[in-house]
Formats: C-alpha cells, sequence, structure tokens
C-alpha cells in the first residue's frame, strides 16, 4: 500500500503537456494573441514581436486583442497576466511558458516600465523569444532583417509546453546595442543591476570630488612620494583613509535612499597613495605583465580591504546592503589574505586584450579563480570589445573560456563596454558573446553552427572561411601583443583606440588571400538561394573592406607617400564605404573614437618637413602643475632650470622612471638660422596627451591652448 501511494504522488506531481496544435495552418492564422485591458509596456511589445516573427515565417497576421474581445471558438496565445501562470520563485524577467488544449501561455515577471529602458523587467517578451526559438528555430544573427533567421514555414504550432526559465544571469547588458538587440540577442536585463545612491555616476565614484573637497580635505586623496596630496579629476583616492570611508557613508546616508548601493569605485585611475597606512594594506607585490601596467604595483589587497570597511560601516545601518567596486588597473588582483562576501559586488575589468598569449590568458584565469574565492560577487566589466577595427580579429572560443570560468567562479553579470559593431568581420564574436549570456552551458561549436547554419548550403564553407580566421588570429596572438606593445603609439592596447594605426602589422594585406577561396566556394553554393547570397555578399564586403584598410593603413604608415597618394587613398574607402550593407562595418565609430582611430593613423602631411629643423630629442622636464608653473614662471627664458630632468620628448615619462605626474613642463632652445629672420617659422609639435600650452620665448601661443 505505501508503494502504491507513492507512485500515486510521483504521478500526481509530473507535468503532462497537452498535445500541440496549430496556431497558423497552410498560412492561415488559427489564434489570436491575448494582452491585458491595460497592457505593460513588456506586454505589448511581446505581442508586437510574436506578430513579426509569426507573419514573417508564415505570411499570416494574428490578431492582438483583450480578454474580453476573443472570437467564439478561437484558439489564443496568452500573454503576460492573460496567462495567469504562477510565477512565484522566478526573479524579474524569469518566465514560464506552458500549453493546454486551445491556449499557448507565455508569460514572465515584468515591470511596467518603458520597454526602450533595460531597467523594466521583460520576462514575457523573453518567453516570446524562448519560444520562437525552440519552436520556429528563430536566431538573431546581426541587428537588422537580413541578419533575423525566421524561417519560411505555411503551419506552426503551438509546441507542448510546461517550463520556467530563471535568467542565468541578474543583469546583462551591451553598451553599444541598441535596446531591441539587447533585448533580441541576449536578452539584456537591467531591473536587478546594482543601483547606488549618493552618486551621481554608476561607474566610477569620485569623479567630482576634487572639486567637492579638494581643499578642505586633502588627506582624501592620494599622496606622491614628496608627501603632496594630489586632488585634480584623476587623482586616486586615500582609501585607507577613515575620514574619507566616514564621508562615502554620510553621502550615502545623505541621499536618503540606504535601500540602494554605496559607490565605492575608484576614479579612472591607478591605485598610487602612497601614504604609510595605504601602504601597510598592500599585501604581497606582483605587477600585471603589460607595458602600461608593469610600472604600477599591484594594489589589490588594499582595494579589497577598502571594500570590506565600507561594507562594515554600511550594513550597521541596512545590513542587507551592497557596495559596489572595480577590479581595474593595479587593482585588478583578488585578496589573498582579505575575505570578502557577497554583498560586496566586484566589476572585473581585465585589460588584456584578445588574442591572449597562453601567460595572459593563465594569468587572466588565476585572478577570476581568486576573486571567486575571495567570496565576493563578480561580474564581468570588459572593454576589449572596444578593439578590433575592421579586421576579421576572431577570438570566440577565448572568450567563451573567460566568460564560462566566470560562471563557474559566481558571476552574476556582465556589463560590456562598446562594442565595436563590425558585425561582417568581428559579427561571430558577437554572437557567441550575447548567445553565451541565454545559454552559457551551450558549446560553442554549437553557437557557431547556428551562426553558418543561416547561410544555408554555403554553410560549410563559411564555416571554413571564419575557421580561417580566428586560427591566424590565435596562431599569432603573441604577435599581436608584441605590435601593441612595442609598435603602437602608446606602446599598449588601449581598448584598440590606435588600432588602425598598426592594423596594417596585425592583418597584412597578403594574408587575405588564402580567406578569399572559401567565400568564393560560399558564393558558389549559395548561387539560387537570395538570403544567403546575400548573407555571403555581407561577408564578402567585411572582407573587401578589411583588406582596403589594411593597405590604406600601409600607406599611411609609410612617410615617403606625400598628400597626393594619400587623398587618392582616402577618396577609394570613401567610394567603397557607399556601397557597404547596413552593419558591415562600424565606419562612424572608427572616424568619431576621439579621433583616435582612423583620425590618429590617416594624416595628411600639414607641413613641408624636407627642409625642418629638427628639434632636439632631449628636452628638460619638470612634473608640477600648470597653476604653480606659471606662478613659478617655468616658461620664462630666465627661468632656473638646473635641477629639471633631462628626458625624452620621444618616450614615455613612465619609461624614464617619472612616475608621478599629472602635468609635466617641457623646456628646450633651438636656434633659428639668420636668413629665417624676416619668414614665419611654424611650431610642429607630435602628438600631446591630452591638453598643451606653449610659450616661445616667454610669450604664450593662443593656437596651443587645449
Amino acid at each position: 500500500m505505501k508503494k502504491l501511494i507513492a507512485l500515486l504522488l510521483c504521478f500526481s506531481c509530473a507535468a503532462f503537456p497537452a498535445c500541440a496544435w496549430d496556431i497558423v495552418k497552410d498560412g492561415h492564422a488559427q489564434a489570436v494573441i491575448v494582452i491585458p485591458e491595460k497592457p505593460y509596456p513588456a506586454e505589448t511589445y511581446a505581442a508586437t514581436e510574436l506578430q513579426y516573427i509569426l507573419k514573417k515565417a508564415t505570411g499570416a497576421e494574428l490578431k492582438t486583442v483583450t480578454p474580453s474581445a476573443i472570437p467564439a471558438g478561437m484558439k489564443t496565445i496568452r500573454l503576460g497576466r492573460t496567462a495567469k501562470l504562477d510565477l512565484k520563485g522566478l526573479p524579474l524577467s524569469g518566465f514560464r511558458i506552458s500549453t493546454t488544449g486551445d491556449a499557448l501561455l507565455l508569460a514572465g515577471r515584468d515591470t511596467n516600465g518603458k520597454i526602450e529602458r533595460l531597467q523594466t523587467a521583460a520576462g514575457t517578451l523573453y518567453a516570446v523569444y524562448e519560444w520562437a526559438e525552440r519552436e520556429l528555430n528563430v536566431r538573431w544573427l546581426w541587428p537588422d532583417e537580413l541578419g533575423e533567421i525566421i524561417p519560411a514555414r505555411p503551419t506552426v504550432a503551438s509546441g507542448s509546453y510546461d517550463l520556467a526559465i530563471k535568467p542565468a544571469l541578474e543583469f546583462a547588458f551591451v553598451r553599444r546595442f541598441d535596446w531591441r538587440w539587447n533585448r533580441r540577442l541576449l536578452r539584456a536585463d537591467m531591473s536587478r543591476y546594482i543601483i547606488f545612491a549618493g552618486c551621481p555616476s554608476q561607474g566610477h565614484a569620485f569623479i567630482d570630488w576634487y572639486k567637492r573637497y579638494g581643499a578642505e580635505h586633502p588627506d582624501y586623496f592620494e599622496m606622491d612620494s614628496q608627501g603632496r596630496r594630489l586632488n585634480d579629476r584623476y587623482a586616486s583616492m586615500c582609501v585607507s583613509n577613515p575620514a574619507f570611508q566616514q564621508q562615502v557613508i554620510d553621502n550615502w546616508k545623505a541621499s536618503g535612499h540606504t535601500d540602494l548601493a554605496v559607490n565605492a569605485k575608484e576614479n579612472d585611475a591607478y591605485g598610487r597613495c602612497l601614504c604609510d597606512n595605504c601602504k601597510a594594506w598592500d599585501g604581497e607585490d606582483r605587477r600585471w605583465p603589460t607595458v602600461y601596467y608593469s610600472s604600477h604595483p599591484n594594489v589589490g589587497e588594499r582595494y579589497a580591504k577598502f571594500y570590506k570597511a565600507i561594507w562594515e560601516k554600511a550594513s550597521k545601518i541596512n545590513p542587507d546592503v551592497r557596495v559596489g567596486g572595480y577590479a581595474y588597473m593595479n587593482y585588478v588582483y583578488a585578496p589573498h589574505q582579505t575575505k570578502l562576501n557577497k554583498n560586496i559586488v566586484i566589476g572585473f575589468v581585465d585589460d588584456l586584450p584578445f588574442p591572449r598569449t597562453k601567460k595572459y590568458q593563465q594569468l587572466v584565469d588565476d585572478e577570476i579563480k581568486a576573486w571567486g574565492e575571495s567570496g565576493a560577487s563578480i561580474y564581468l566589466r570588459p572593454n576589449y570589445y572596444l578593439s578590433s577595427y575592421a579586421m576579421p580579429e576572431l577570438y570566440y572560443n577565448q572568450y567563451a573560456h573567460e566568460f564560462k570560468l566566470a560562471c563557474r567562479n559566481g558571476m552574476i553579470g556582465l556589463d560590456v563596454d562598446g562594442p565595436n559593431n563590425s558585425w561582417a568581420t568581428i559579427g561571430l564574436n558577437l554572437y557567441v558573446m550575447g548567445r553565451l549570456v541565454v545559454q552559457p552551458e551551450k558549446p560553442v561549436d554549437e553557437l557557431v553552427n547556428e551562426y553558418c547554419a543561416a547561410f544555408g548550403k554555403a554553410a560549410p564553407a563559411v564555416r571554413r572561411y571564419l575557421t580561417y580566421w580566428e586560427k591566424y588570429t590565435m596562431d599569432h596572438a603573441d604577435e599581436f601583443n608584441r605590435i601593441h606593445e612595442e609598435e603602437s603609439e602608446r606602446k599598449w592596447f588601449i581598448y584598440g583606440s590606435y588600432y588602425t594605426a598598426v592594423s596594417h602589422l596585425l592583418f597584412p594585406e597578403k594574408v587575405f588571400a588564402p580567406a578569399a577561396p572559401f567565400l568564393d566556394e560560399a558564393e558558389k553554393l549559395a548561387k539560387g538561394d537570395p538570403i544567403a547570397e546575400k548573407r555571403v555578399q555581407f561577408l564578402r564586403q567585411g572582407y573587401e573592406h578589411a583588406k582596403l584598410c589594411s593597405r590604406t593603413s600601409a600607406l599611411f604608415a609609410d612617410s615617403k607617400n606625400d598628400n597626393i597618394v594619400r587623398q587618392k587613398a582616402l577618396s577609394e574607402v570613401k567610394e567603397f564605404r557607399k556601397n557597404l550593407l547596413p552593419n558591415v562595418a562600424d565606419v562612424e565609430f572608427f572616424s568619431s573614437r576621439k579621433n583616435r582611430l582612423e583620425g590618429n593613423a590617416w594624416k595628411l602631411i600639414d607641413v613641408d618637413l624636407s627642409n625642418a629643423i629638427a628639434l632636439p630629442e632631449k628636452w628638460r622636464v619638470k612634473a608640477d602643475s600648470a597653476a604653480n608653473g606659471r606662478k613659478e614662471g617655468y616658461f620664462k627664458p630666465d627661468c632656473d632650470d638646473k635641477d629639471w630632468k633631462m628626458l625624452s620628448a620621444w618616450g614615455f615619462l613612465e619609461d624614464q622612471s617619472l612616475l608621478e605626474y599629472h602635468f609635466a613642463w617641457y623646456r628646450t632652445t633651438v636656434k633659428i638660422p639668420a636668413e629665417y629672420a624676416s619668414r614665419k617659422v611654424i611650431l610642429r609639435l607630435g602628438a600631446i596627451d591630452e591638453s598643451g600650452w606653449a610659450w616661445v620665448n616667454g610669450k604664450p601661443d593662443s593656437s596651443m591652448a587645449n
């Protein structure tokens, strides 16, 4: 008898979805879409997307009605609250899909806000996308109609479902995707994103503190090796200072929202404070391995102690409070002695670019594992998707390795700065990134197959084409990193900002030839399938555009080419871009990225240097503020500069042991031949980062200001 009862209980708990029924049959609608009388924007948009998908698949347009207007005898697709599904236990943006004999029920945890705002939870919309992916094999490759994979069919069934799905991450979004694409590709959600109180920025916390507290509380700011406190916008904070910590807490309390988080994210600067207390907080000194970071010691332990101190103070007011911090620059390292907790949320900003050398990848792996072991909650906050320029730099397997490792170590979210939206060259990187948010456990090989399947019979050739570029990229990881660290202007990757200038070294024109046969084959295989043909053309344009950009960059890098040659090259690029399909290359990004990409690399020669007088390589240099230098008269011809350092104007100051500076004064003397006395003389300087002023014989040159 006991065995029989147990068997009966087991059956009573099991779910038996109803048999599938036809939503559209032979191109004719068999159902209507039902939304509430007063729908949330998420419910309305879910209906719009479902209508669009079904019409594109079958040609049939389903009507959207409210519960009181359902036609007699018509089956229904009930969205949101009309589905009357039990959503208990689901987080915001979680959802359920269920089938009955006459209804398909799609409902999720929604909030009543604008659908354009990713802070609005949209579980019902994501139920629609999940159903469409499962039942219709819908996929979103790139953000226009050509990138929409909605297979045509005359009949669509409801499917038999009874499932509940929670988002894999608490939050996920990509900053340069528009809201539609964020929602379609990675089901973006910021409804549970950590929100800070008492702080104007959700990013770096102290960007305006030099204005607010610099005069009255210089002790809040970093101390240099001379005992001076720096308080400009790029100063880091004296994080061990209890008074500074208390000011953070006081501001949080004064906001009136102690139910929200405390922002403890350092400014966009290295942790540089050299006061005795901060140094005493540091652990073992290890260094990040790139040229850019090598001059700054590891202060990860220091910042972990700071985050913990802030949390301990704030938790006395709100035991459930969260504290946000970054693992960035020279505090990217996880603590080994300081134990944190899940309410301390760390944005992990690993700035080593892809493709990574084995050594660099191991360093990143070790830090992700160590942050997981620290007890903190972590999320990925990468900058590396800003890179790659127009080149086919594919590294999706290496990124997937990092993402999956972070998931295994307690990752709660993804916040991507960028990306460079060049879908015809690096689209597979972006597709894999987005799809892993939805299905972190999915093998990368399956995601690549999904992508390639969109090219119909050309899929095998497209797969070989993409594999060629990933293999080229990964095989040359050591060389790529060497070029960034030795050949580029800033001697570092720097988020791809100067990628154009070295693109011809990373992807010389000769490496494009072996990839062409794969595209040729894909074009032959796609013939007769108009959609596949156009998608292959999309990849072809990315290929040709990348090759043209590589050639152009090589031309501009050669100082022997005059402006006639350069102008012709620019015209060729401009003409080629007139016929690009949408989303092939992120042309606007290339020209507007703080003028560092094409604007920095593709310059016309503005001065004839054939008769120029070379300025000295070494100048006298003094690190001091702009205000103090003006006060002391550093620009005057008779200034006493004997204690100034003699340094190369061609090299970075950090590489010449000048580490603590925000402004630097340079002085030199150049003699102009007597025959130039009555002629105009142009002073031509190279790049200055990021502003400068000049004086000649003690007189200011107003054209240089800022």
